[in-house]
């Protein structure tokens, strides 16, 4: 199926779920070894998508990333992320956007 992305997610992220998709656990430090970004983008980036559930942070330093089911549901064309806008969370204060 074709994956329908928004107009707020990067090619980074695609490059992330897809990442996590395949190795099923990531840190932030082992995303930005094999992705072309620094590792502040890519936790900031992990916020962003965390916040509908595309990514889930296993710990709470954040330190440790799975994919979330709307990640695995995007990348199978199940999803469309177009429809979706991440929100800031006010129970889960770590991943609050600002």
């Amino acid at each position: 199926m074709h994956r329908v992305h928004a107009h707020w997610m990067t090619v980074l992220d695609e490059r992330i779920l897809e990442y996590l998709a395949e190795h099923e656990l990531a840190t932030a430090h082992e995303l930005a070894i094999h992705l072309p970004a620094t590792q502040n983008t890519i936790l900031e980036r992990l916020r962003t998508l965390a916040q509908d559930s595309f990514v889930i942070p296993l710990t709470n330093d954040l330190e440790l990333w799975e994919l979330g089911s709307r990640g695995a549901g995007y990348l199978d064309g199940r999803v469309r992320a177009d429809q979706i806008v991440p929100e800031p969370n006010p129970r889960r204060t770590s991943l609050v956007l600002g």
